[in-house]
């Protein structure tokens, strides 16, 4: 599976755009805290440990996930993904993971709609400090490449090759300066 980000100069028509295309399978709120072990900092592109706070229907679940991460092309490939259920709520669980040695280093919510569009998975998410992003699922390249041009015909974009927790962090550096 290939995975694509994108961001929009103009957001507003996005979700409109989408909607027209495909049909909305589930919505989510989603509360993300990156870790690194202490007087250390990790790429996040090459490996992230965090709690992920999900809900869906009103219904929160709290992940501890650790992941080890290779990119090519735009596309992503899990080497190691290590998931596993929290029965604590998320702050609980930051507190466990500091006991452990690590520190949080960002944290950021975001509110997505999981969308069946085009025979593929596509995610509108709205990430808090850095804005609307389009991420689309496909097998193939050519196959993200017809999505993109049906579905955003007429709309300025970039491809976003960097990870969210680096464009938070990112963002959140520009803002204290």
């Amino acid at each position: 599976m290939i995975e694509i980000r994108l961001k929009f100069n103009d957001p507003r028509k996005v979700l409109s755009q989408l909607l027209s295309e495909g049909s909305v399978i589930e919505e989510y709120e989603t509360e993300d805290v990156f870790f690194s072990p202490k007087d250390q900092l990790w790429d996040y592109e090459k490996k992230n440990f965090r709690l992920r706070e999900n809900t869906i229907a009103g219904v929160a679940k709290v992940y501890l996930i650790y992941r080890e991460v290779e990119w090519s092309r735009n596309s992503k490939t899990f080497k190691v993904e290590w998931k596993y259920e929290l029965p604590n709520a998320l702050d609980q669980g930051v507190e466990i993971v500091k006991s452990w040695g690590f520190e949080e280093i960002v944290r950021y919510k975001k509110l997505g709609k999981h969308l069946k569009s085009l025979g593929g998975e596509i995610y509108y998410e709205e990430i808090e400090h850095i804005g609307p992003m389009v991420e689309i699922e496909r097998n193939t390249q050519e196959e993200i490449d017809q999505a993109i041009a049906k579905l955003f015909k007429g709309l300025d974009y970039q491809i976003v090759a960097e990870s969210v927790p680096s464009l938070v962090s990112k963002s959140l550096t520009l803002k204290t300066k």
